[in-house]
């Protein structure tokens, strides 16, 4: 699969393509950070927004660490 990172700032557009989902978001939140608006869509025709990068088809689910209760601190 494919996936093409979208992105456009004033009037310039510009569109790569990465074979990893993984890459792709890496290289789309790159652009994002330089001020880019981004997007990714995947081969079947499945658009990604940033807040969407997670859903990329092969892209491994986000663990969130838990909560911790109470204060670890091994020197107490």
């Amino acid at each position: 699969m494919t996936f093409a990172i979208h992105a456009s700032r004033d009037d310039q557009r510009i569109v790569t393509i990465r074979i990893s989902p993984v890459v792709a978001v890496d290289k789309a939140r790159l652009l994002q950070s330089l001020g880019w608006r981004v997007h990714i869509t995947d081969s079947a025709g499945h658009q990604f927004s940033p807040s969407e990068f997670h859903q990329l088809p092969g892209r491994a689910p986000v663990c969130l660490p838990t909560e911790m209760t109470h204060d670890v601190n091994p020197l107490t």
